[in-house]
C-alpha cells in the first residue's frame, strides 16, 4: 500500500468550490471562515482534463468530515500527531524538508474520535464527500485572530487500495508555509478519527476535524448531491505546471522569521534549518553535536553586531558567518578535556589534517570572506600536507580531499616518496595545462 503522500497541495489552483465561504461562529464564539474544494488530478500535477473526463465512472468512495473551532488548547488525550508524520515541508525554501513542524507542531490524533471530548460542540462545517478515483477534497478553515489558514487535504489515489491519504497544510497570505504528510492512509472501515491542532503562539485556538464513515444507500438524495459536487468542475481547466516562485524574497522571509524565533531562545532545530537553507554544511554538523551551552554561544556570536535584515537579506554572508563561528568554536573546544574528543572528530571530518593545527585553522577562517573562499583555503592547506613526512598527516589530508572530490589522481599517500612526488608533479602539470587552455 502507498505509504507516501504527494506534497505541496496548497500550491495548486483548485477546481470547483462547493458552497460559499462564510463566517459562522462556533459555540465558543470563534468566527471561522471555511470552504470546501474538489478537483480531479494530483496535488502536484493539479487538475487534469483527461483524468477528469475518464475518472467519473464507477462508485465513488464516501466519507463525512466535520470541522470544529474553540478557544484555548485542546483537552488532554489521544496521541501526538508527530509519530504519524512521514514528512514536514516548507515549500518557500530551496531545501524544503524541515526537521520538525513549526506552525502545525501541536497536533493530536484521536482514534477513535470519541476520545476527543467535543460532544458539546457544534461543527462549524459538515461535508458529506464522494470521491472518485484520482480525486482530491480539501477543507479550508481560517479562524479569526490567526494569520494563516489551515487545510485538510483528503486524496483518493488511482489504483490504491481502500483508504484516503491525508495532508495538513498552513498558508499565510496565500503562500504555503508548511505541510504535514501523514504516513498511513485512513480507512473508513476502521471507524471515525479526529485530528486536533492547537494554534497560535499561546495556543489560543483549537481547530479540529473529525473524519467519519458515511454509507449512503443507492438513490439517497444526499448521495446524489455529493456526487454532483464532486463532478462539478471546470472541465477545460489545463493541467497545472509546477513552477516555484523566485526564491530570493520567500527565502528572506523565512530567514527573518527564523532569526526572530532564535532571539526568543536557543532552538537547535531552527538553527539547523537556517544552516540548511543557506548551505552551510560545516555548521550543520556542528549544530547537531554541540552542547546546549555551545549552541547558545553560537547563536549569540552569530548575531553579534549584525541586524536582522542583514542576516535575512544576505544568505551568503549568513552562510559564511555560520561556518566560521562553528569551526572557530570547535577549535576552541579542543582546549577543554571533556569536549576534546568530539571536537577533534568533527574537525578531522570538516578540515582534514588542519584539525591538528587549530591556530592555523582559526586564522584561515578569519581571512576567508565567503564560504567558497573558506573551502578553497581548506583544500589548499590539505594539499600542502600531501608532501608531509608523516604518514598519518598525508593520509588524513588525502582522505579529506577525496571526500571533496579534489584528490590528485594517481596519488597514494602510503607509497614511496619518489612515487608520491611523481604523482603530484603530473597532477600539477595537468592543472597548469587546464588553466592555460
Amino acid at each position: 500500500m502507498h505509504r507516501s503522500l504527494l506534497l505541496l497541495a496548497g500550491l495548486l489552483p483548485l477546481g470547483c468550490q462547493s458552497g460559499s465561504p462564510g463566517s459562522p461562529p462556533s459555540p465558543a464564539g470563534i468566527p471561522v471562515e471555511s470552504r470546501a474544494e474538489w478537483f480531479f488530478g494530483s496535488p502536484i500535477g493539479g487538475p487534469a482534463q483527461t483524468l477528469a473526463a475518464s475518472a467519473q465512472v464507477g462508485v465513488p468512495w464516501t466519507l463525512e468530515v466535520e470541522a470544529f473551532a474553540m478557544p484555548g488548547p485542546s483537552e488532554a488525550g489521544g496521541e501526538a500527531l508527530t509519530p504519524r508524520v512521514s514528512m514536514v515541508a516548507d515549500p518557500r525554501r530551496s531545501n524544503p524538508i524541515l526537521p520538525a513542524a513549526r506552525v502545525l507542531a501541536r497536533g493530536r490524533w484521536y482514534d477513535p474520535a470519541t476520545e476527543w471530548k467535543h460532544a458539546d460542540r457544534s461543527p462549524v462545517r459538515t461535508e458529506r464527500v464522494a470521491l472518485y478515483a484520482g480525486q482530491c477534497f480539501r477543507l479550508v478553515m481560517q479562524a479569526e485572530g490567526l494569520p494563516y489558514e489551515i487545510a485538510l487535504h483528503v486524496q483518493r489515489t488511482q489504483g490504491a487500495a481502500r483508504g484516503f491519504f491525508l495532508t495538513l497544510s498552513a498558508r499565510e497570505d496565500q503562500v504555503p508555509i508548511e505541510f504535514l504528510q501523514l504516513a498511513e492512509p485512513w480507512s473508513p472501515e476502521t471507524g471515525a478519527v479526529a485530528i486536533v491542532l492547537d494554534l497560535g503562539e499561546a495556543q489560543t485556538t483549537t481547530l479540529g476535524v473529525v473524519l467519519r464513515p458515511w454509507n449512503p444507500a443507492p438513490g439517497d438524495p444526499e448521495f446524489d448531491a455529493a456526487k454532483t459536487r464532486s463532478r462539478t468542475q471546470d472541465s477545460t481547466q489545463a493541467a497545472f505546471s509546477l513552477t516555484l516562485p523566485d526564491r530570493t524574497e520567500p527565502q528572506s522571509r523565512f530567514l527573518a522569521e527564523a532569526v526572530d524565533r532564535l532571539r526568543q531562545g536557543p532552538d537547535r532545530s531552527i538553527l539547523y534549518s537556517i544552516a540548511s537553507e543557506v548551505q552551510a554544511p560545516h555548521a550543520q554538523d556542528w549544530i547537531l553535536i554541540c552542547t546546549d551551552d555551545q549552541l547558545a554561544n553560537l547563536i549569540g556570536e552569530l548575531g553579534k553586531g549584525t541586524g536582522r535584515r542583514v542576516l535575512s537579506d544576505q544568505p551568503g554572508r549568513l552562510s559564511r558567518n555560520l561556518e566560521a563561528c562553528s569551526l572557530r568554536q570547535a577549535a576552541r573546544s579542543l582546549q577543554t578535556e571533556s569536549l576534546r574528543d568530539v571536537a577533534l572528530a568533527y574537525l578531522i571530518r570538516q578540515a582534514g589534517q588542519l584539525a591538528f593545527y587549530p591556530d592555523v585553522l582559526v586564522e584561515l577562517v578569519e581571512r576567508a570572506e565567503t564560504t567558497a573562499e573558506l573551502n578553497a583555503r581548506l583544500a589548499a592547506e590539505n594539499r600542502i600536507f600531501l608532501e608531509d613526512s608523516g604518514r598519518s598527516a598525508r593520509l588524513r589530508a588525502f582522505e579529506w580531499l577525496q571526500t571533496q572530490g579534489l584528490e590528485p589522481k594517481g596519488y597514494d599517500p602510503l607509497s614511496r616518496s619518489s612515487q608520491r612526488q611523481a604523482a603530484l608533479e603530473r597532477w600539477r602539470e595537468a592543472l597548469d595545462q587546464g588553466t592555460s587552455q
